[in-house]
């Protein structure tokens, strides 16, 4: 990751960040490289790290995407995330899982940030996340 490309790290809330694989390959993919698109993205990480539960038109996907959280970066893209702390108290460990979840180490604090998505039927079935990703860049 270039070094103008720097992501919030939480610094100043109560939250983990942990980008996921996925999430890391379409930053470096050529239309998400292109510097408009870095710092509305990372305009929209910072607002979101602000109040995971409630920035950025944050929302709680519901069906088959129950357990995931979006929050938009325009009118087409979303971030699509998932909150360890909702995880444990709705016990979503089994829809959607996350290493943490596999493993049983789950921080109720982390923030997993998984995938831009512009239509949700694009998401992958399942998402990577490094346990001991947060700190830096993604």
């Amino acid at each position: 990751m270039p070094d103008d490309m720097s992501w919030p790290d939480g610094s100043g809330t109560s939250w983990t960040v942990r980008y996921s694989h996925q999430f890391q390959s379409q930053i470096g993919q050529r239309f998400f490289r292109r510097q408009n698109w870095r710092e509305l993205i990372t305009q929209r990480l910072e607002i979101l790290l602000s109040d995971p539960q409630r920035a950025a038109r944050a929302e709680r996907l519901s069906q088959q995407f129950a357990g995931l959280r979006s929050a938009r970066i325009d009118r087409r893209y979303r971030i699509i995330y998932k909150l360890c702390r909702e995880c444990v108290s709705f016990d979503d460990r089994t829809r959607w899982p996350l290493d943490c979840c596999v493993l049983g180490e789950v921080d109720e604090s982390a923030v997993n940030i998984l995938f831009i998505s512009d239509h949700y039927c694009d998401l992958p079935g399942r998402f990577s996340v490094d346990l001991d990703s947060g700190v830096g860049d993604p």
